[in-house]
């Protein structure tokens, strides 16, 4: 069994990731900073309910964790399935699977996007396939993928 010596509260959390932010730089966060912004802390907790914090704690957790992390049972996704996927997803906009790949042309034809956006939304649900990979499928930059997944 092993025993906690100390346990940081989520004040002491608070400060450190402040401090991090801040480089350690002692102009900023100092002795009198660290203890005005402790009592602000402990005011605020007195005037909301902590059934209030931890619930928001938990939504944003929930929130990041689900973003950032694969569903139970994914497996990561081979360059077969990328294009079985890309095949399924041609056949349902009725465009050629060079129309999907973004090509030289540069061409923003509607169905085509809309195609593009389907097909990011679907691996990234499907396989949990990080954004530059998608990109280097269908020729894009990661942040135009970006832009699909919020379509």
């Amino acid at each position: 069994m092993r025993k906690v010596i100390s346990e940081k509260t989520s004040e002491d959390i608070f400060i450190d990731e402040l401090k991090m932010f801040y480089n350690n730089d002692e102009s900023v966060i100092n002795d009198v900073s660290e203890k005005r912004i402790r009592l602000l802390l402990s005011e605020y907790s007195k005037n909301v309910a902590p059934e209030t914090i931890t619930i928001f704690k938990e939504v944003i957790v929930e929130k990041l964790v689900d973003k950032l992390s694969p569903k139970p049972g994914t497996v990561p996704a081979t360059i077969k399935d990328y294009e079985e996927e890309a095949q399924r997803i041609c056949e349902k906009h009725n465009i050629p699977m060079s129309a999907l790949r973004r090509t030289k042309d540069k061409a923003r034809l509607f169905k085509n996007v809309n195609a593009r956006a389907d097909f990011s939304k679907s691996l990234r649900d499907k396989f949990y396939a990080p954004v530059v990979e998608i990109g280097k499928f269908l020729n894009v930059d990661h942040s135009t993928v970006c832009h699909y997944l919020q379509k």
